[in-house]
């Protein structure tokens, strides 16, 4: 599927603001909203609060993940972050987050969900990409990054 099926513009937000995870959990929370304005964000936060408390999505190399399951998502939805000074995430690195992917899927749809995450893994594994999402100018700069590593 292509990432349009998933996210849009308006859910990437390239200068986040936040000093703790739950703080990056409410900008994150607020993109997806943009996209999905009948969802209950005090829900949406209080499910990824709990996901957190499992272990941090915080992957390393500067990258957290964010995910989970929401009975009333239509589908599995992406909202992209990034924060050029970083935010204490707990990663499994001990390093501070600077981009972040919150992923959120219905309940139904956990396998979709575990591909849309691996899949986002590799692409924020690669160094260059981690580079060259850090220097983009502008959310449209950061989405054409993601759609062309997307695509491969």
């Amino acid at each position: 599927m292509p990432l349009a099926d998933y996210l849009t513009i308006d859910s990437i937000v390239p200068d986040m603001v936040a000093m703790t995870k739950n703080e990056a959990l409410g900008v994150l929370v607020e993109a997806m909203y943009k996209r999905c304005p009948g969802m209950a964000k005090n829900n949406v936060l209080e499910i990824l609060q709990a996901r957190e408390s499992l272990g941090s999505t915080g992957i390393g190399d500067g990258v957290a993940i964010p995910h989970g399951k929401l009975d009333s998502c239509p589908g599995v939805m992406l909202a992209v972050g990034r924060s050029i000074d970083g935010c204490d995430f707990a990663s499994v690195d001990d390093k501070k987050c600077h981009v972040f992917s919150l992923l959120l899927a219905p309940e139904s749809l956990s396998a979709g969900q575990f591909g849309v995450l691996a899949h986002l893994a590799r692409i924020f594994k690669s160094n260059a990409f981690r580079d060259n999402f850090m220097q983009a100018k502008s959310a449209e700069e950061i989405w054409d990054l993601l759609n062309a590593a997307w695509e491969n």
